[in-house]
């Protein structure tokens, strides 16, 4: 499946805000593992059990619908968690804000879930480095290093630029004068 494109079309039963599920994955503006399209679809670089993926996911709330694309040798497995992904595992049922705040958001946002990756690595790895320095450095030093370790994302992924993180062996063979190069 490495070459060719498989797509899904979910029919949420909620109105899905995909940007919103989708803001917390990417790491600031220039993250190469996430893009926003003109159009307004989102493109993913993601690792999966199953091999690399370039996943891009649209909304179309006039239809009801999110549509997703993906390529790569994980690209079944990137559609088939795409509802996850988007939120579908979260059940808001036992959801009773109490403090002020909370409940304020709730009341403008009632629909906004939290997503599922499935891949503890690539939410682990932006993460520690963003424990280590300052947000902005921690998003340069998480550019750098996926442009200098990572892998070109597969079909037209590569056309954007989008790149998937380091594969965790790669990141364990980094030396440590490689990181203080990357700032971080």
């Amino acid at each position: 499946m490495s070459g060719g494109e498989s797509t899904r079309v979910w029919r949420p039963s909620w109105p899905c805000a995909v940007g919103p599920v989708l803001a917390p994955l990417r790491r600031g503006a220039g993250d190469p593992t996430y893009r926003i399209d003109d159009a307004g679809r989102h493109w993913l670089a993601i690792r999966t059990p199953s091999g690399p993926a370039t996943l891009v996911v649209e909304s179309r709330p006039d239809l009801g619908e999110v549509s997703g694309r993906a390529w790569g040798d994980g690209a079944g497995w990137a559609l088939e968690t795409m509802p996850a992904l988007l939120g579908d595992a979260d059940d808001p049922a036992g959801f009773a804000p109490d403090l002020a705040l909370l409940v304020e958001a709730h009341r403008r946002h009632p629909h906004l879930r939290i997503g599922r990756t499935g891949r503890v690595f690539e939410a682990l790895l932006p993460a520690i480095i963003e424990q280590k320095v300052t947000g902005q450095e921690a998003f340069g030093g998480f550019r750098d290093l996926v442009r200098r370790h990572g892998d070109p994302a597969p079909g037209p992924g590569a056309d954007l630029r989008l790149a998937l993180q380091p594969a965790p062996e790669t990141v364990r063979r980094i030396p440590s004068w490689e990181w203080l190069r990357l700032h971080v």
